[in-house]
């Protein structure tokens, strides 16, 4: 497993990732913003067939951060989809986990292990 923050996912990373494709079975990709999704998305792109899980702490879908606006302001509070960056089915189509709604409480880059706020260890 790969601890990876979103801002870093370049393609040097993907580079890593195929070299090291024997030894690394997930990425774990913490925060669900463009960059962090733009980081899955790459690496299935360039052919990465590995487990990939992104964490988001907020809950539902990751959404757009557009300045606040009348459209933003007009727009239905129970669609979410609205501002999704990606739908419900993108993920899954993907073979992308999405855990929204927990945060990372810590990183353990010596065991390659990431713990979540509600005890769950990646």
């Amino acid at each position: 497993m790969l601890a990876v923050n979103c801002q870093t996912c370049q393609k040097s990373l993907i580079s890593l990732l195929f070299e090291k494709r024997r030894l690394l079975m997930r990425v774990v990709i913490i925060g669900g913003s463009h960059a962090g999704i733009a980081c899955a998305e790459s690496l299935r792109q360039n052919g990465y067939d590995g487990q990939i899980t992104i964490i988001e702490r907020l809950g539902g879908l990751p959404l757009e951060r557009p300045p606040l606006s009348k459209a933003f302001l007009a727009a239905d509070p129970d669609d979410e989809s609205r501002f999704a960056l990606r739908n419900k089915d993108w993920y899954a189509n993907h073979d992308i986990t999405l855990k929204t709604g927990v945060e990372v409480a810590a990183i353990d880059a010596g065991s390659r292990s990431v713990s979540l706020a509600d005890g769950e260890a990646l």
